[in-house]
Order: C-alpha cells, then sequence, then structure tokens
C-alpha cells in the first residue's frame, strides 16, 4: 500500500471518529435533557468543549442549557457570540429571542423573530412566539390572531388553545357569599355580600359591591366600587369607595387607593413576585381610621403562593387623640387536587379596620384555613374559617361562604 493511500486512509479514519464522536456527544446530551438533569448534559457540553472549543453547535447548546437553568444574561452573550459565525442558525435564532424574552427585552425581541423568519424558521416556532409577546405587551387581540393562526397550522397545541379558551370566557363575575361571627361576649354576627366585576377591555376593571350586615342587634347597609387601571403587563392602579347608612358597627364611609407591580423572578423556587401597597380610610359615627398596607405575594411552582401583608393602623376616636396600632397577616395557598385549592391563614392584630370592633388598642391572633373547588370552567364556591383570640379573654369564631359565576 502506498504512503499516499494510508494517509488518505487515517484521514477517512479520523473523520469517522470525529462524526461518531459528535453524534455521541449530541446524543448524550438530549437524552440528559429530556430527563430534565440538566447538570449531566452541561458537564457532556462542557467536556466536549474542551476538545473543540470552536464547535459553534457546541456552543449553542451550552447557551440553550445555560437559559433553562435561569442564567440569561450569560445565555444572551452565548448566543449573540454563536450568531457572529452562525448569523442564519435557526435554533440559536429562537433560542435568543427566548432568552430576550425572559429577561423582558421586549423591543429587542421582535427584530431576532423577523431573523429567524427570513432564515427559515418553522412558521409554527415564529408563530408561538410572536403571540407570547404580544400577550406580554398586553396586545391580546393581536396575540389571539397568532394563536388562531397556529391553531390552523397545528390544531393540537395546548398553549393556544387554553389562551383563547381563556380570551373567549366572557366579561363578568358575579360573586354571592355569607359571613357568621361567633362571640364569646355577645350574639352572634352576619353579613352577607354580593358583588360584580365588569372587565370591561384589557385595560380596565370594575368591581361593584353591596353588603347587608346584622351586627350587634343593628342592620348595615353599604355599596361601593372600586376602578382598576392596567398600565402595562405588570403594573396597575386601583381607587375605590363605599357608602353605608348611619350606624355605630361598619364604616359609613370608605376610600382607597393602591398600587400593584409585578415582576418575574427566577431564584431557586421562587417564580415571581408581586407587591401591592394600599391606603384606605374609614369613617366612622364616632372615629376614623387610615391603615397603610404592603402586601408581597411570593409564587412557587405548581400553583403554590404565600402572601405577606404589614399594616400600620392610624384611629382617632371623638375626644382623644391619633393611635397607631400594627398588624399582619400570612397566607399560603396550595393546590389539593386538580380542581380543588387550599389555604391557611395566620393574622396578628385586626383584619378589618371597616368594622367597629375591629378598631381600637386591643391585641387579636388569628388562625384560620379555607378551601376553592372549581365546579365548572364558569363556577367555583369557596370556604373558610377562622379563630381569633383577643385580649381579655374574649374570642371570635368565624364561618363563611362564597359562590362565583362568570358569564
Amino acid at each position: 500500500m502506498s504512503l499516499r493511500s494510508c494517509v488518505l486512509l487515517i484521514l477517512i479514519a479520523v473523520f469517522c471518529f470525529s462524526i461518531a464522536h459528535a453524534q455521541d456527544w449530541i446524543t448524550q446530551c438530549q437524552q440528559a435533557v429530556q430527563r430534565g438533569d440538566l447538570k449531566s448534559a452541561l458537564a457532556g457540553v462542557d467536556q466536549h468543549l474542551v476538545d473543540f472549543p470552536d464547535d459553534w453547535e457546541a456552543l449553542g447548546w451550552h447557551a440553550r442549557i445555560i437559559s433553562w437553568q435561569g442564567k440569561w444574561a450569560e445565555s444572551e452573550a452565548e448566543y449573540r457570540r454563536v450568531l457572529q459565525h452562525a448569523p442564519t442558525d435557526v435554533d440559536v435564532l429562537l433560542g435568543l429571542a427566548d432568552v430576550t424574552f425572559w429577561q423582558r427585552k421586549y423591543a429587542q425581541v421582535l427584530p431576532i423573530l423577523d431573523r429567524a423568519t427570513a432564515a427559515g424558521a418553522p412558521q409554527s416556532e415564529i408563530l408561538i412566539r410572536r403571540a407570547r409577546l404580544l400577550t406580554a405587551l398586553d396586545r391580546k387581540t393581536q396575540a389571539n390572531g397568532y394563536y388562531k393562526q397556529l391553531l390552523l397550522l397545528d390544531p393540537n397545541n395546548a398553549e393556544a388553545r387554553v389562551a383563547l379558551a381563556n380570551e373567549s370566557e366572557t366579561r363578568f363575575e358575579l360573586r354571592i357569599g355569607n359571613d357568621t361571627d361567633f362571640f364569646n361576649f355577645t350574639d352572634a354576627a352576619n353579613s352577607q355580600s354580593l358583588s360584580l366585576l365588569s372587565k370591561w377591555n384589557s385595560r380596565w376593571n370594575t368591581l361593584f359591591t353591596t353588603q347587608a350586615f346584622q351586627r350587634f342587634g343593628t342592620i348595615a347597609e353599604k355599596v361601593g366600587v372600586v376602578q382598576t387601571l392596567k398600565l402595562g403587563a405588570k403594573d396597575s392602579i386601583t381607587v375605590g369607595g363605599a357608602v353605608a347608612n348611619r350606624q355605630p358597627v361598619v364604616s359609613t364611609a370608605d376610600q382607597s387607593a393602591g398600587y400593584d407591580h409585578a415582576f418575574a423572578l427566577r431564584l431557586g423556587v421562587v417564580r415571581g413576585i408581586e407587591t401591592y401597597l394600599e391606603e384606605r380610610s374609614s369613617w366612622f359615627t364616632t372615629s376614623q381610621v387610615t391603615t397603610f398596607q404592603a402586601t408581597t405575594i411570593t409564587y412557587f411552582p405548581r400553583d403554590w403562593y404565600w402572601s405577606l401583608a404589614i399594616i400600620a393602623a392610624r384611629s382617632r376616636f371623638d375626644g382623644a387623640g391619633y393611635s397607631w396600632t400594627p398588624a399582619g397577616s400570612s397566607r399560603i395557598t396550595f393546590p389539593i387536587r386538580s380542581k380543588l385549592q387550599g389555604n391557611l391563614l395566620f393574622a396578628e392584630g385586626s383584619e378589618d379596620y371597616a368594622i367597629l370592633d375591629q378598631v381600637g388598642q386591643f391585641s387579636a391572633r388569628t388562625y384560620g384555613g379555607g378551601a376553592r373547588l372549581k365546579l365548572t370552567r364558569s363556577q367555583d364556591i369557596s370556604g373558610y374559617g377562622a379563630f381569633q383570640s383577643r385580649s381579655h379573654g374574649l374570642t371570635q369564631t368565624t364561618m363563611g361562604f362564597n359562590y362565583g359565576i362568570r358569564f
């Protein structure tokens, strides 16, 4: 065999080995990803990059895996580095669009999707990303147009079906409820509530409420309205007011103003945080109280979330000065079954400053819990119970339920 033939055979062997090695690491990486073992997948890619540091496909996989681990900024930098050498790589362009979207850099996402479209990306991949982007920008009508196009290509696409099903839900929600309070120092008290939530469009919501109270031998009736304006995908402001007949057990007038902000945060098991600030003033026949409340809601996987509220209340009674009373509450909500959700509550201090016996200088601890059952896609029923231990040996036990229907 000639020297030339030997060299040719060696080169062919090396080439075949390289192809086999490349296929081997890709297969192992894909299998690890399918198992959800991102750590092993990343280790395999890193090992391959030690031998082949300029393998742009491996660098693309590296960017993709660390993006799934929440390292979005680092992933974006790697994707852009790969695109300098492979500017029409569809997978890299789609990966860059995803990681840019997750960082809420919405203005940068559309040009990337345009490049992916020109590079020949599958239409279904482009449509779903455009729909997500427009949904995040609160342009739901346009987003639904893309979801409808996606269903023409993929009739079984679950995300599109859910999005369109939610949009097709009617704009109103009616709720009725009843609460009963049992005391160890007086007769039981009852209240009934009726509310109607109207979603006029993607930005404006109005909540109309009416309540009737039978408390300490007195009948009170109250009506109120709360208006919410969504400023964008993650911000909203709320203003409200209510009036009641003149009586000594519940506030005769209320006003409130609040601001809500939500943001994504991937830190361990935390998936997002929502914050809410509210100021509320209530006037009674012989007193006035103003509360300042800060609430955070932390979202976890599998529909778990935890809310924590801190309240500072300033009370003023006729003939006396002002006094400050702190209060706080914590509630954790969790799934029990597919249509059943539960919650547990602990509160320190007064809970409802719109009721006179919750205003003033006393200490209390409240323990409670509840559940919400989804009867159908448009109906649900909720129930709860709570026990409050007050100072001076006073106690209050509360039970309530409400039923909601969307139409």
